[in-house]
């Protein structure tokens, strides 16, 4: 349940004690302000690429909602394939999902996220940023255009989320960037990806175990099993 809830999100839970919200703020803006430096410093001299790199960390972003973690892989036939399962499978549990329910799901994840340790969350933003660099831009502008076009269908249709036709199309172009990513990057991305996870606080890891369990109880038993079936289909093709 919690690879389904490992997105990024702008959520912050109410209540908390004063200080630590301050320090979960003030560790969260640490890595922003890190991210912007290494994205203005290595991509500076091209400014197509700068425009560009922030739209695609904007729709990777996006995109890992329903390809997650990591939305990299060597393999883009078996990305796309399993990748596309796992996305229509969260997608259900998403769209089943009492509001109540998941924005607890969605705030008990966002304390874990702010409770990583702030110097292995940097490291692991200066990976993803070298990594995303390493990947083809014409793949990247791809990406772009399909989480565009998603959320333009979403919107068109009055939904939250996307029909399964865009989601897909998202997917496979994430895939399909991936693909172009160095091997090293990638490596040295996921090792840091995984040892900034391990950081977070097990309290909080707790809390989201919890709320996810709950989540799961409204959206019913099926739904959160295929979903985490397909995620651990996606998880062996990486």
């Amino acid at each position: 349940m919690a690879s389904l809830l490992s997105c990024s999100v702008s959520i912050l839970p109410r209540g908390a004690a004063s200080f630590n919200r301050k320090n979960t703020i003030k560790q969260r803006n640490v890595v922003h302000k890190k991210a912007s430096i290494v994205v203005t410093s290595k991509l500076s001299e091209d400014k197509t690429k700068v425009a560009l790199g922030q739209k695609a960390v904007a729709a990777l972003a996006a995109a890992m909602l329903f390809v997650s973690p990591p939305a990299f892989a060597a393999d883009k036939v078996a990305l796309q394939a399993k990748g596309r399962v796992f996305a229509e499978a969260s997608a259900a549990v998403l769209r089943a999902a009492p509001a109540n329910d998941l924005k607890g799901a969605l705030s008990a994840a966002t304390e874990v996220a702010l409770s990583v340790n702030p110097g292995k969350a940097i490291f692991a933003v200066d990976a993803a940023l070298e990594a995303l660099q390493t990947a083809s831009l014409s793949d990247l502008a791809a990406v772009v255009k399909a989480a565009e076009q998603a959320t333009t269908a979403a919107i068109d249709a009055g939904l939250l989320i996307p029909p399964n036709n865009s989601i897909d199309d998202v997917v496979d172009a994430a895939a399909a960037a991936a693909g172009g990513v160095n091997a090293d990057a990638l490596s040295k991305f996921s090792k840091a990806a995984t040892e900034a996870a391990l950081s977070a606080d097990g309290k909080k890891i707790g809390n989201l175990t919890f709320a996810g369990g709950k989540l799961g109880l409204s959206v019913g038993p099926s739904k959160i099993a295929a979903a985490t079936a397909a995620a651990v289909d996606l998880i062996s093709a990486l």
